[in-house]
C-alpha cells in the first residue's frame, strides 16, 4: 500500500508541479492548493479534474470539506482503491 501511496503522491505533485511550472519534488503535501499554493481557481478546478480522470471522482462537496491537502487526496484516493 505504501508503494501505490508514492505513486498516487507522485502523480498529484507531477499535475500540481505542471500548473505551477515548479519540479514536482517541489511541490510540498502539507499545502493547499489555493491558499499556500497560490494557485487561482481555474487552476484548481482543472487540477481537480486531472486528479478526477486519473483516479476517479471526488467526494460531494460536503464531504470533501475534509481535503485540504494535498496529502489528503492522496489518502483520499489510496484509500478509495483498498
Amino acid at each position: 500500500m505504501e508503494e501505490e501511496r508514492d505513486t498516487i503522491v507522485a502523480e498529484i505533485q507531477a499535475i500540481v508541479g505542471a500548473r505551477l511550472k515548479i519540479p514536482p519534488s517541489d511541490v510540498p503535501l502539507d499545502r493547499n492548493l489555493s491558499i499556500d499554493l497560490g494557485l487561482e481557481a481555474l487552476d484548481v478546478i482543472g487540477v481537480l479534474l486531472e486528479l478526477e480522470e486519473r483516479f476517479g471522482p471526488l467526494p460531494t462537496e460536503a464531504s470533501g470539506a475534509q481535503l485540504q491537502t494535498l496529502g489528503d487526496l492522496a489518502t483520499y484516493f489510496v484509500q478509495r482503491r483498498s
